[in-house]
């Protein structure tokens, strides 16, 4: 890969973003190297292989379009390429050109995306007696319990288990 570099005249600062993840690609494709032998081979981490290559989601039309309009930075092609679907990926383009979004302000906006509506946490009562014999755990699927329905349960789990016991009893 290096000799082709010098043999065409650029050294790697000169190979756009798209460039270095089609040769990465070439090199996974090739030799059969995963992104970790990669890495080595190149001396970088694993992760900048793995996002560099990430770029070649973006389809062929839409990086044209980038390369046009000068969108260059990797940082904001990442961005682009970390987008879900193909019509994401263009509204993000789009969004870059029409108000010069920056990295951080995509990145804030991907993760707040990404978030959604938080789901409810469930409500967990533990207990372990001060002999440390054992320890109890129960989890509910509602985020919040009163003490009087966690009274109930444990009145319910117990009638449960008395229940059982005197079925065990019998059939002995």
């Amino acid at each position: 890969m290096l000799r082709a570099r010098r043999a065409c005249g650029k050294c790697p600062k000169d190979l756009t973003p798209f460039e270095e993840a089609d040769g990465l690609h070439r090199l996974s494709a090739q030799f059969e190297y995963t992104h970790e032998d990669i890495a080595k081979k190149i001396g970088r981490a694993r992760s900048s292989v793995t996002e560099t290559l990430s770029l070649r989601s973006i389809p062929d039309s839409l990086r044209k379009k980038c390369i046009e309009h000068g969108i260059l930075s990797k940082s904001l092609l990442l961005q682009i390429a970390r987008q879900p679907t193909d019509k994401k990926m263009v509204e993000m383009f789009h969004r870059i050109m029409q108000g010069g979004l920056t990295r951080d302000e995509a990145r804030r906006e991907r993760r707040e995306e990404q978030a959604g509506p938080q789901r409810p946490q469930p409500f967990i009562f533990q207990f372990e007696p001060p002999s440390e014999t054992f320890k109890f755990r129960i989890q509910f699927k509602k985020s919040h319990v009163s003490r009087d329905e966690l009274i109930s349960t444990l009145r319910e789990i117990l009638s449960q288990l008395e229940g059982s016991s005197a079925a065990d009893s019998t059939a002995a």
